[in-house]
């Protein structure tokens, strides 16, 4: 279970939204009401658009949402920060769990899964 995991759920589709949300409590992650503040630790960012959804870790949720809109803040052509996987359209909540699950085991500083 993922000790101290924070999540925020971006998603248009209302249904989808609350499905994982629902599932993500059921995984152990808190989920935060609007962006966190610069002292706290990075949340992953669950973020739908119109292809698929995708997964960041993030400090800035405002800031991470407007590059991946393409808003006066977005990397031309180039990958957000923080991005972690991104899950195509159409999915469901088991697809976003093994997402989650697959970025709570794996350790970026030495790029393989742990056991």
């Amino acid at each position: 279970m993922p000790a101290g995991r924070r999540a925020v759920v971006a998603e248009p589709h209302p249904r989808l939204r609350v499905a994982i949300e629902h599932a993500l409590l059921g995984e152990g992650y808190e989920l935060v009401d609007g962006p966190p503040s610069a002292s706290e630790a990075p949340v992953l960012l669950f973020a739908g658009a119109g292809d698929g959804l995708h997964v960041l870790e993030a400090r800035d949720v405002a800031d991470a949402l407007d590059g991946l809109s393409g808003g006066p803040g977005a990397l031309h052509g180039a990958l957000a920060p923080g991005i972690r996987a991104f899950v195509p359209r159409p999915f469901g909540v088991a697809d976003v769990l093994r997402v989650a699950r697959a970025i709570d085991g794996f350790d970026y500083r030495r790029r393989t899964p742990e056991p």
